[in-house]
């Protein structure tokens, strides 16, 4: 390849890549226009503002949506702001907007439209990637009645939901996936778990959904330790840590892990007590190890100002590797 081509196959590739920038770009300035404009005409429907202007305006909402909800263009993590967006939509549309308008109904249409492609966006990039999937067979004695998902990071676990007096908040909530109709459903991680959408829509036993809930409830350190960060608690030691846990013969622990953290309760944060998650899938010796540089991390952070992000669930304040109760 003569020097002239070289250079010319470099220039190709430097404006390939800066192409490909300003495009992700637009795509994230053309998300967050979309965000803002759906939340208002989502507003002006409920206040029963839905005259002839609406049909334009909804025309041009679906025509913002479609110049970025691209599947393999548009991966930014806008993804999950708009996959909210359009969920508390459906949810105030189901609550407050008058329904008898063929303004209304075609409203809705358009929401459904851009749910779905919005859903598929969402869990194509972010679903399985930045979760643990639980197999009821690789964990029998968990006893759960289906796949059940736990996040890995700490974005994962929040969920839109509409409050009594209708005003939008968060919960922090695990996931499973009914067998019956293969819709995804929310269970709050909490003391005392709830089911965050409408219990008519789940095909689940009460039994069965009572089984999810026993499993949050006992495993809820676990679940929580495991979503703040993938190198606190990977997937493998999630495992181990669930088995360990709930095993019918209790076993004597190697090595504990004691957290503690800041969390999002609704629109509060809060800072927790600590908290303790039993091992035994190697040694103390070996954990302090895996661990050190994080907890080192963590230390050098202290009594820094430091940004808990309202997308958060979760921050980690404190990670010690402690020796069993029963060892000094």
């Amino acid at each position: 390849m003569s020097e002239e081509d070289k250079k010319l196959s470099k220039d190709t590739t430097v404006n390939l890549i800066l192409n490909l920038a300003k495009k992700k770009m637009d795509h994230d300035e053309n998300a967050k226009k979309f965000i803002q404009t759906l939340s208002s005409l989502t507003d002006n429907f409920i206040s029963h503002n839905n005259d002839e202007s609406a049909l334009e305006e909804m025309k041009a909402l679906k025509s913002l949506f479609d110049s970025f909800a691209i599947v393999d263009e548009f991966n930014s993590s806008l993804i999950i702001d708009c996959y909210f967006e359009i969920k508390i939509s459906l949810m105030k549309w189901k609550r407050f907007v008058n329904k008898t308008t063929s303004r209304a109904v075609e409203f809705k249409t358009i929401l459904d439209q851009m749910y779905e492609v919005m859903d598929d966006l969402y869990h194509y990039e972010y679903f399985g990637f930045f979760s643990t999937t639980i197999n009821p067979k690789s964990l029998p004695e968990l006893k759960l009645p289906c796949h059940v998902y736990c996040g890995c990071i700490s974005f994962w676990p929040r969920e839109p939901y509409l409050t009594e007096e209708g005003k939008v908040a968060y919960e922090n909530v695990i996931r499973f996936r009914d067998p019956g109709n293969e819709n995804y459903f929310c269970i709050t991680i909490s003391d005392n778990p709830c089911l965050l959408e409408s219990r008519e829509k789940c095909t689940l036993t009460d039994e069965q959904l009572e089984s999810i809930k026993s499993f949050v409830s006992k495993n809820k350190d676990i679940i929580i330790v495991h979503a703040m960060d993938y190198i606190a608690l990977d997937s493998g030691d999630l495992f181990d840590a669930l088995k360990f846990k709930n095993s019918a013969e209790p076993g004597i622990s190697t090595y504990r892990i004691a957290y503690s953290c800041k969390m999002h309760l609704g629109n509060e944060i809060v800072e927790s007590n600590i908290r303790y998650v039993g091992m035994n899938n190697r040694s103390y010796k070996e954990a302090v190890k895996l661990h050190k540089h994080m907890i080192a991390e963590l230390k050098a952070n202290i009594g820094k100002a430091e940004q808990f992000d309202l997308a958060d669930s979760y921050k980690l304040i404190s990670l010690k590797i402690l020796k069993p109760k029963n060892q000094n």
